[in-house]
């Protein structure tokens, strides 16, 4: 029976490791941990499941780290993992069987992203404790023996050596359950910074690489630094043309910059030769619906719904309709959402607006689920005017209270001492 060692690289992991190897620690034969500075508790973690347990001075490359792991591994496969993934005891047998083929180099498995981020690729719906999941495949599973190793300073592969050595991938469904968002807020801002400093370094090294621009230019999107990604999805299609996914986000980052009539122009472009590029439609929507133009943004938001459900754009389309006026129709848009997302506060808050309108004493409810599900403090001012016109003073004190804790700037606007 063919076996398997599980390689890892980690640093200050000790709040996710202990999940992450309890998953596998029944499927793996050995446990490979390759420690690249921790200062936490993690290699005590690990010394619980195992004595491979190696120091790795970090050199700012995740694929040297990635392949000084290999080096240590003793068995006739080899299972990557980071700390916050784990792989279902359900799918043991099946990883087991895959593995005694003697044709199969490489398995490709499901990386299922647990988000609550609608808007990512390949979204589907789960109601569970995250909105959803979007998968992404990727090779974590391959023989050893054969000289395989990962290229890339950061978002590492071995796809590309696996080709150039012309050895064969089974792909498969088999999910690695991945819980990137269970990290705290810091833990998020501090990892980020150092991807950005990789991912800089990667546009110096690949100049011609169009992925590498991209890359970059989705972190700086991700932290709102829209005209700087700009330039790098520009960069991006300028050495690959028909590069769908940086033209999707050159459009979106001009509509974050208010170039309405821009970001619309690079959809249509983008939708000329992918016709069912879904978000393309849904962001098309959200620039119409910007430009005031209502039922053009009514028109393609719905074109996109009949190739993918995503509830930003649900949520989007039922904003159109209570501009337009038809209530009733946002309303019932909003309700049969939350019945699907129960977690998703923008729709509650929408559906209190909606109701508010419609001077129904239930929008209070609303504004009260969208709080406490995502404290943002326009959503309290509007949670403290439905209270104050339902004559709850108090109530409506605290919630206005509470809106200028979370935005100062709001002092004087509400009048709060």
């Amino acid at each position: 029976m063919a076996s398997i060692s599980l390689c890892m690289i980690v640093k200050n992991e000790e709040k996710d490791l202990p999940q992450c190897l309890n998953s596998v620690k029944e499927l793996v034969d050995e446990i490979i941990i390759v420690d690249t500075g921790s200062v936490d508790k993690t290699k005590e973690v690990a010394s619980q499941f195992t004595n491979k347990i190696f120091d790795f001075e970090w050199v700012d490359n995740f694929s040297t780290a990635r392949n000084f792991s290999l080096t240590k591994a003793t068995k006739d496969w080899i299972l990557i993992l980071d700390a916050d993934e784990i792989i279902s005891k359900e799918d043991f047998v099946k990883i087991k069987s895959l593995i005694e083929d003697e044709d199969v180099s490489a398995v490709s498995l499901t990386q299922r992203n647990y988000t609550n981020d609608p808007s990512r690729e390949n979204f589907t719906f789960t109601g569970g404790d995250f909105l959803g999941y979007s998968d992404s495949i990727i090779v974590r599973l391959f023989k050893s023996g054969l000289d395989v190793r990962f290229t890339g300073r950061i978002h590492e592969v071995v796809e590309p050596l696996l080709k150039e050595k012309s050895l064969s991938i089974l792909h498969s469904a088999i999910p690695i359950h991945h819980y990137k968002e269970n990290k705290s807020i810091e833990d998020r801002i501090s990892k980020l910074r150092m991807y950005g400093d990789l991912l800089k370094k990667k546009v110096e090294e690949e100049e011609n690489n169009p992925k590498a621009y991209h890359e970059l230019g989705i972190l700086l999107k991700m932290e709102g630094k829209f005209s700087d990604a700009v330039q790098l999805f520009a960069r991006a299609i300028e050495l690959k043309p028909e590069f769908a996914e940086a033209e999707y986000s050159l459009g979106v980052c001009h509509n974050n910059l208010k170039n309405y009539d821009s970001a619309i122009a690079f959809f249509l472009r983008l939708l000329d030769r992918r016709p069912n590029y879904a978000n393309a439609y849904f962001s098309m929507g959200v620039s119409y619906i910007s430009l005031l133009e209502y039922q053009k943004g009514i028109d393609v938001i719905e074109q996109g719904l009949t190739i993918k459900e995503d509830i930003h754009a649900l949520t989007n389309l039922a904003a159109a309709y209570e501009k337009l006026g038809n209530l009733g129709k946002a309303e019932k848009i909003l309700s049969e959402l939350l019945q699907k997302a129960p977690k998703f506060a923008r729709a509650w808050h929408n559906l209190g607006v909606v109701l508010e309108k419609q001077g129904k004493s239930e929008s209070i409810q609303m504004y009260q689920r969208a709080v406490n599900l995502q404290p943002k403090a326009q959503w309290f001012v509007n949670y403290g005017v439905a209270l104050d016109r339902a004559g709850k003073v108090d109530e409506a004190f605290a919630a206005f209270k509470k809106a200028v804790e979370l935005d100062p700037r709001l002092k004087e606007k509400i009048k709060i001492n």
